[in-house]
């Protein structure tokens, strides 16, 4: 009888030899049931040997498992104060590394990580210390919430990246990647990234670096955000002695206060959330500056009195008025049509689909729609309902339709179907999982 595969005996001895080392962790010793080697045990040492490894809350044979949504920022009026998060999640892993049994000859401190890429990306993203997530993990570790000056062993760490938000898209591929990255040091720190103290550390951090907070609020908090950046407003109200009046000292400080977020609650399941994604990326940087820098009253009037619509519309589950209320003349017009890209096309198909409402997700191209949901005459929060039989076919409609209007137009991409989402980043402990485990469960959005 031949042997059975490796894999079986790494299984085997994994359950059966496991050996106490100091400090109450656990260490797996053998590889193969023939000469069990104490590779796991010398890897352990020097760990424990490295101040700055054993200072991590990072296990020998576990990892933290982050996942964060998918966002669609501005929501047509909602320019840099609206997003939602969707149910399109990247995972990030970190760990030790994996592809050596040693350390031994690797700088902790100046070696490249061992980055594995999955999904999307795969093909452009960096996979050395120069990832956005794996920066973004040096950074939540050594600054964010640091007291010490404890430096990341980043050499001997491996991150894996599970990527399904398409970049540079308009769907906060690079929020995800700067929640993610700032939550995963943070946890390595041994901080609960789940409480209010520490999300909305990582929206002050995230919003800075992100230079507006509406993409990377949904993806902290999930649902509806709504954004904004208050001033300080400093009275000093001082009495003229002279003639007892109130002196004219009311002031505005110009000094920037702290990001805030608040959720929109929708009174049931909101609708479904139809994307139609490019297959060409898009600059935010290029798209912003095509905006220009004043706007007439009367439209600033128009967006702000749909800004309003869209929340009440949201907030009460009154799904027939999305259509009006995504609406807006400060960035769609600018980013779609003059472009060359059919913005108003697929707009118009997605409504004649009968799509509740429909707006360029982000700075672009994805466009999203709005397409099923329910209505209820009393306001009951955290009602979750599944989305129902009419309302698949609905959003399918809509997607078609979009399809349709993009390849008359000459454009090529993609739709999806999916949902908003309640959550925003999660991370948890658990047992490392093999990469070859982790790609078979990547849904391609192109399927």
């Amino acid at each position: 009888m031949p042997p059975p595969p490796p894999r079986f005996w790494d299984t085997l001895v994994h359950i059966l030899v496991r050996v106490e080392t100091p400090g109450g962790r656990l260490a797996v010793t053998s590889a193969t049931p023939s000469a069990v080697c104490v590779v796991d045990d010398e890897r352990y040492a020097q760990i424990t040997a490295l101040p700055e490894a054993a200072a991590l809350n990072l296990p020998l044979d576990e990892e933290w498992h982050l996942t964060v949504p998918a966002t669609s920022a501005n929501m047509g009026p909602g320019f840099d104060t609206l997003g939602i998060a969707l149910e399109v999640l990247n995972e990030v892993c970190v760990r030790w590394r994996t592809d050596v049994d040693t350390f031994e000859g690797i700088d902790p401190f100046t070696s490249d990580p061992q980055v594995t890429l999955l999904g999307e990306g795969v093909d452009s993203l960096p996979r050395d210390a120069t990832n956005g997530v794996v920066a973004m993990v040096k950074r939540g570790y050594e600054s964010t919430v640091a007291t010490d000056k404890m430096k990341l062993p980043i050499g001997w760490m491996e991150f894996v990246c599970v990527n399904r938000i398409p970049p540079a898209r308009g769907m906060g591929s690079s929020s995800g990647a700067l929640v993610a990255g700032i939550a995963a040091g943070m946890a390595l720190r041994g901080h609960d990234v789940t409480t209010s103290k520490a999300r909305n550390i990582l929206l002050q951090e995230t919003a800075a670096l992100e230079g507006h907070p509406d993409n990377v609020a949904p993806c902290i908090y999930g649902g509806f955000q709504l954004c904004y950046t208050p001033r300080s407003l400093e009275s000093t109200m001082e009495i003229d002695t002279d003639n007892g009046e109130l002196g004219d000292a009311l002031t505005r400080s110009e000094k920037p206060a702290q990001y805030i977020s608040r959720r929109v609650e929708p009174p049931t399941t909101p609708p479904l959330a139809v994307l139609y994604i490019p297959d060409f990326e898009s600059s935010t940087k290029e798209t912003r500056a095509s905006l220009p820098t004043e706007y007439s009253v009367k439209d600033v009037v128009f967006t702000i009195s749909r800004n309003a619509l869209l929340i009440h519309a949201y907030s009460c589950g009154e799904w027939k008025v999305l259509d009006e209320a995504t609406r807006d003349r400060m960035h769609q017009p600018y980013r779609g049509d003059p472009s060359g890209f059919p913005l108003s096309r697929l707009l118009k198909a997605a409504q004649e689909a009968g799509a509740h409402g429909s707006f360029m997700s982000g700075a672009g191209p994805t466009v999203l729609a709005f397409a099923g949901g329910y209505a209820m005459e009393s306001k009951a929060s955290n009602v979750t309902e599944p989305a129902t039989p009419e309302a698949m076919l609905q959003a399918s409609a809509v997607a078609d339709a979009m399809d349709k209007a993009a390849k008359a137009a000459g454009l090529t991409g993609r739709s999806v179907v999916t949902a908003p989402s309640n959550n925003g980043v999660e991370a948890q402990m658990r047992r490392t999982v093999d990469v070859d485990k982790m790609s078979d469960r990547i849904p391609d959005l192109r399927d």
